[in-house]
């Protein structure tokens, strides 16, 4: 998947205590599909911060071994001002909760239902799910674009059995209404397609709020 990558390194690199951040690219080269990979580490390169606008670009490695990347990314935002007053970082230590088939999809922790028509929805923007500025975050947005694009090629080509090689996303409006609909469709055939899929704020005119273009790979 795509999606954990875009929030464990989210693009640009702007920390929280420096402004508040809104990305508006994000895109994502997945080299190695790690999946015996027991943790990623985030190696960040600034490009250019400017007064409203930041460029950035960054390596998704193996922790235990940087020689192995596993993701590049890059992307640029723009700052939505500065930090509020009152604003603390606060503790956020790693969690070592070992990967089990018992632990819920993550559709599911990001509330994530079946929308009308074979989409795919998150019904309101809550607090768990919201960025700095109380719109719908990044995180929720690409998960619901990701599982839109992997259930869409399930129903076109009949299997699940297929890679992520690349992710890039545009974060187009803020979305703070919702219920906020996820819709792909599939470009091409054969063992490499693409998907192209959007997010849809429905109670604010259905305007559109992100849109993701991605590559997969047919795997046996």
């Amino acid at each position: 998947m795509a999606a954990p990558l875009c929030i464990a390194c989210p693009e640009p690199y702007w920390r929280d205590d420096e402004c508040v951040p809104a990305p508006v690219t994000m895109s994502y080269a997945i080299l190695d599909p790690a999946h015996d990979v027991r943790r990623l580490e985030v190696l960040r390169d600034v490009i250019s911060v400017g007064r409203q606008m930041g460029f950035s670009r960054s390596r998704i490695v193996d922790a235990d071994d940087h020689s192995r990347v596993i993701a590049v990314s890059t992307g640029s935002g723009v700052t939505l001002g500065d930090v509020p007053p009152g604003f603390y970082l606060v503790d956020n230590p790693v969690n070592d909760a070992p990967d089990s088939p018992d632990l819920p999809p993550l559709r599911d922790v990001f509330h994530v239902e079946p929308g009308p028509d074979g989409t795919l929805q998150i019904p309101k923007v809550t607090p768990e799910l919201s960025s700095p500025h109380s719109a719908l975050h990044l995180g929720p947005i690409n998960i619901t674009l990701e599982a839109a694009s992997i259930d869409e090629l399930e129903r076109v080509t009949g299997t699940v059995d297929w890679q992520v090689e690349s992710w890039n996303v545009v974060m187009v409006k803020p979305g703070y209404h919702g219920p906020f609909v996820a819709r792909a469709t599939v470009v091409g055939s054969g063992d490499r397609v693409g998907v192209e899929s959007t997010m849809t704020d429905e109670g604010n005119g259905g305007r559109i709020i992100a849109s993701a273009s991605a590559s997969f790979r047919r795997v046996a």
